[in-house]
């Protein structure tokens, strides 16, 4: 008899159906309406492979002493709740099927003065006992981190641990400066909150780091060109464009034919806070009703300018106070805010709200004087305004014409911290509109002059609501140093110039006003 030739078929691990499949292109599934799909669709993986800096394994580890349970049984509680353990106001979007090998989860991240960091994680393997993710392109670390749980002598220990580099040159520097210090906490608060759901408190963690590779990998610098951080900053700053050029469209569509009686009309086109958004203009319209004392110039005609269509460097700023012992909703604060949004400036700057006041597509009459030079009263007198872009029950959001000193935009918004304080926030991204305005700001006082006003107004925000010596926390990032040079004919708007030259040229326009009155021509009154 023939012996049978033995089978062909390829036998796979037994942890074969742990690992997830290879793929070469993210894609993720549906996703709650508030999360942030940016920087995942359609990314490959990067592993530590694939990274530009220094090779490091961390390992955190806690010891659950005291707690009846397995180590099967942390981790099945940890896959289910996995984003109630991360700290602060970080999002992990885990997929419909939960943490399983191949899934991909997208994360939106607290980044500092306020930025939210979008980007994602694959899970490459899921058992009971542990479960690992990869990290894709643009990540801030080209990684793998496990999560795992075991038994040591009658006690079960949860451990984290990455292997990392950080992804490109600019992730290094951040890194080194004080993301590896963000990170420890992170994941070490993390293992708290766990140990705390299973009842462990005041367990420390222990952290243990070493350096595998203490090269760069500079065949891996151009990194940079994926950079999430990069591109969620420039995704946040396109947002207004995004709402105008949608609005556009919607209003370029043709009216849809009338339905039939029997068919019930179609849903609203457009999102839920369309109500909140200023209509789209192509020239600022100041209301006939001006209010008394106002000067309505710089603004009437003018286009709105915002960050991309400014000159100087990019900065975005957060000014934030603490309305500790306030028995009153954000709500109640911003009402107040908008009612008193004048009231609370500093002397000198005059701001008149016109027709509906705070209101999205309204108007905002500013005149104020900037200083010759640091030290001295304002003097350089600067009539401008700025339009409301959107505004809700705890926020809105001004922007800026041509000839501003800034171009960009400012929110202002109030909200309830984890501790249940209801906090008041100023943030503004925004760069200096002309050349003229840049060297005012860089080596002038402006920026300073600009700080002091925005502390001054949250501390009469605070003092409003009884609160006094309120300490307000600033933070301020430079998001891009360099100048746009071919926006230096922005100078031709600047309203400080115009303004100056309003001025000056006010004893003609008097003359004028009388030669008019009684018929004399303007000359025979010199």
């Amino acid at each position: 008899m023939t012996t049978p030739p033995p089978s062909q078929e390829p036998k796979l691990p037994r942890d074969a159906g742990n690992w997830a499949q290879p793929v070469n292109r993210l894609k993720v599934r549906t996703l709650p309406l508030d999360a942030i799909n940016l920087n995942v669709e359609g990314r490959a993986l990067a592993g530590p492979l694939q990274g530009f800096g220094p090779l490091w394994q961390k390992t955190y580890r806690i010891r659950l002493e005291g707690v009846e349970t397995t180590p099967a049984e942390v981790i099945r509680i940890w896959k289910a709740n996995f984003a109630r353990f991360w700290p602060g106001r970080n999002r992990f979007y885990a997929p419909i099927t939960g943490i399983a090998p191949g899934e991909v989860a997208v994360l939106n991240l607290e980044a500092p003065v306020g930025m939210t960091l979008s980007t994602g994680v694959m899970v490459i393997y899921a058992d009971a006992e542990s479960f690992s993710f990869i990290t894709p392109e643009g990540h801030m670390f080209a990684a793998m981190i496990t999560f795992s749980a075991y038994d040591d002598n009658g006690v079960t220990v949860v451990q984290i641990q990455p292997l990392i580099r950080s992804s490109d040159p600019l992730w290094e520097v951040a890194m080194r400066v004080y993301g590896f210090r963000q990170e420890d906490r992170f994941w070490e608060r993390t293992l708290r909150r766990l140990g705390a759901y299973f009842g462990v408190a005041d367990q420390p963690v222990a952290l243990a780091t070493v350096c595998l590779d203490p090269r760069y990998q500079w065949s891996q610098a151009l990194n940079v060109w994926q950079n999430a951080a990069i591109r969620s900053s420039l995704y946040a700053l396109a947002a207004p464009v995004r709402v105008v050029r949608r609005q556009m469209r919607r209003r370029s569509r043709p009216d849809p034919a009338p339905a039939a009686e029997s068919v019930p009309p179609p849903a609203a086109d457009g999102p839920r806070d369309a109500p909140y958004w200023a209509r789209p203009v192509d020239r600022i319209k100041v209301s006939d009703a001006v209010p008394a004392g106002a000067i309505n110039l710089n603004v009437e005609g003018r286009t709105v300018s915002g960050a991309l269509q400014g000159f100087g460097q990019l900065w975005q700023k957060t000014y934030r106070v603490r309305l500790a012992g306030l028995d009153a909703t954000p709500q109640d604060v911003m009402a107040a805010w908008k009612t008193n949004f004048p009231r609370f400036q500093p002397r000198g700057n005059n701001f008149w709200p016109t027709g509906a006041g705070i209101a999205p597509g309204e108007v905002l009459l500013i005149d104020t004087a900037v200083a010759p030079v640091p030290g001295l009263p304002g003097m350089i007198p600067m009539a401008s305004g700025v339009m409301i872009l959107y505004a809700d029950d705890t926020s809105f959001t001004v922007m800026t014409p041509q000839g501003f000193p800034e171009s960009g935009w400012n929110t202002f918004s109030t909200y309830t911290d984890a501790d249940g304080v209801t906090v008041a926030q100023v943030q503004s991204m925004a760069r200096a509109t002309d050349p003229i305005y840049e060297f005012w700001f860089q080596f002038m006082g402006s920026s300073a002059m600009q700080e002091r006003t925005w502390h001054h107004v949250l501390r009469q925000l605070a003092a409003h609501w009884g609160i006094d010596d309120a300490p307000i926390e600033m933070h301020k990032v430079c998001l891009d140093s360099h100048v746009q040079w071919k926006q230096a004919r922005n100078i031709w708007h600047n309203a400080g110039l115009r303004s100056t030259l309003y001025l000056a040229a006010a004893p003609a326009r008097w003359l004028r006003s009388r030669a008019q009155r009684s018929g004399t021509p303007a000359g025979e009154h010199l």
